[in-house]
């Protein structure tokens, strides 16, 4: 969002806030939302070379979490 939203400081303050008390995957939703709703109908950033996807299209992984393995071996 800060990319996207750098003007709206404080709507992005609400959604850190669900994201840093959230604890079930509802939560996780709740934070999609508050960011969609900051950013806007917007999908396509050629200014910042950013395209966002449609749900379903397209998969990300987490790679700090995963610490960037694809699998065990």
């Amino acid at each position: 969002m800060e990319l996207l939203a750098q003007d709206k400081a404080g709507s992005r303050l609400v959604c850190y806030e669900i994201w840093n008390r959230s604890e079930t995957a509802q939560d996780l939703f709740a934070m999609e939302a508050c960011a969609r709703l900051v950013i806007g109908d917007r999908v396509e950033f050629p200014e910042k070379s950013l395209r966002i996807l449609p749900k379903g299209t397209a998969w990300a992984r987490d790679v700090y979490l995963m610490s960037s393995a694809w699998g065990r071996g």
